[in-house]
């Protein structure tokens, strides 16, 4: 887990019917006597967050793309040498986290070369994202693009993904500093017994797992079977023994030639475009997976523009 120092700063701006919000921002700040602020509107909240600058920070999927996606803008709008500076030191950026990901040490020329990314390009941007005291951050609610990942890890940004559920008191698996991996949800906490039943659905036990759903008996039933939490995920442990979410159990489909795929794979991969806001793939009993594309108005207006073109 964590360090949490009494007076940390944490930004709450997310809705407070989720439980993330109320685990993070209401329970540490009980437990560990931390300073929750919340923006002023929700039109505010990045202006909000690099004011406050945060010592932690947690943020579903949507909230890291868009961040992706205003660093890309700024950056393609930037002069030629600002925008050839930024795309070396981010190459090699992401050639480094991936060396680090493999185990692999990192050359002399390497870390010079990350020490300089740090002054010109690394800090700069973590300062405009808000996240230059952020200690570690947290992704959940969704899986995050592995590319999306690699991005904010390489500059600098202690991030990591939770695995999580309303049912299971928030906090079910949790990756530790030294394991962050983009293609896992970390380990099981302590106390939460996990297992994948024969269809392949992530299924728990614990005292976090909550007792059954208000005047909804039926429903109860189907989702707890002797203590057992029915997730609806679909997963798997890795060789490390860590947990990995493929996608929700009823997404999960096949293609007619017996293919599996995991739609919500697909569409991280086309979102990590900053001209695609929103992408759905499906293909379930056919023969190839198709996707319907939502392009981003503001960042394909911008590419239009500058190319005399109309949308």
């Amino acid at each position: 887990m964590n360090d949490v120092k009494m007076g940390d700063n944490w930004l709450s701006y997310l809705p407070m019917a989720w439980v993330g919000d109320a685990a993070f921002s209401l329970g540490m700040a009980l437990v560990g006597k931390l300073i929750v602020a919340c923006p002023e509107s929700p039109e505010t909240v990045q202006r909000d967050l690099r004011e406050l600058g945060p010592h932690a920070m947690l943020a579903p999927p949507r909230i890291w793309e868009n961040m992706l996606t205003v660093t890309q803008v700024k950056s393609n709008d930037a002069s030629p040498l600002k925008r050839r500076v930024f795309e070396y030191f981010r190459s090699l950026a992401e050639r480094c986290e991936l060396k680090r990901t493999d185990g692999k040490p990192l050359s002399l020329t390497d870390r010079l070369g990350l020490a300089a990314g740090e002054f010109f390009v690394y800090g700069p941007v973590r300062d405009q994202l808000g996240l230059s005291n952020a200690r570690w951050c947290y992704t959940g609610g969704a899986p995050l693009g592995p590319d999306t990942y690699r991005f904010f890890r390489s500059f600098g940004v202690n991030l990591k993904q939770v695995y999580g559920a309303t049912e299971a008191s928030a906090l079910i698996s949790c990756q530790d500093d030294a394991e962050a991996n983009p293609n896992t949800v970390g380990r099981p906490m302590p106390r939460i017994d996990v297992k994948i039943d024969d269809r392949g659905e992530v299924m728990l036990k614990g005292p976090n797992v909550f007792v059954g759903y208000f005047k909804q008996d039926d429903i109860t039933r189907e989702t707890l079977t002797e203590g057992w939490l029915k997730t609806g995920d679909a997963g798997f442990f890795d060789k490390q023994g860590h947990l990995v979410i493929i996608d929700r159990a009823k997404d999960v489909g096949k293609l007619t030639d017996g293919s599996a795929f995991a739609p919500q794979f697909i569409e991280n991969k086309l979102k990590f475009s900053p001209y695609i806001r929103e992408a759905v793939a499906f293909g379930h009993e056919r023969p190839m997976v198709v996707a319907m594309i939502a392009i981003d108005q503001q960042t394909v207006g911008a590419w239009a523009e500058k190319r005399g073109l109309a949308l």
